[in-house]
């Protein structure tokens, strides 16, 4: 079960992956008004499954364990709640290597990505 679920939130992950993607190629810097929804839709997403994920890994200590996949899960959590914890003044979606205007829709991209790979890793791991 909680590799089926991790399946499942890797994909949603990837869906929002590909969303801010997207939506960082436009650019905009400061008048791009979707950028702050489409930030705190995927900081919400990370947050939620944060949360879940650190009540799965209590249900699931046991076979986490077993499996000898302790870090690689708490690596996952860490990532998630690294991409929650991004709390922007003003979301800007900038150049990728702006100094002034960065893109944080980039930056939290960075922490989602981390976190789709350990969940990848964790379902391999579990599966073994």
């Amino acid at each position: 079960n909680l590799i089926a679920f991790l399946d499942r939130v890797t994909s949603d992950l990837g869906s929002a992956s590909a969303e801010l993607d997207a939506h960082a190629q436009i650019g905009g810097g400061y008048l791009n008004f979707q950028a702050d929804d489409i930030f705190y839709n995927t900081k919400g997403k990370l947050y939620g499954y944060y949360m879940i994920l650190n009540a799965l890994g209590e249900d699931f200590a046991a076979v986490i364990a077993e499996k000898q996949a302790g870090e690689v899960f708490a690596n996952m959590l860490s990532s998630l709640r690294t991409g929650a914890a991004m709390d922007p003044t003003i979301v800007v979606n900038g150049d990728p290597d702006s100094v002034a205007m960065p893109s944080h829709l980039r930056a939290i991209g960075f922490p989602l990505l981390r976190a789709r790979i350990q969940m990848r890793e964790l379902a391999d791991i579990l599966q073994k």
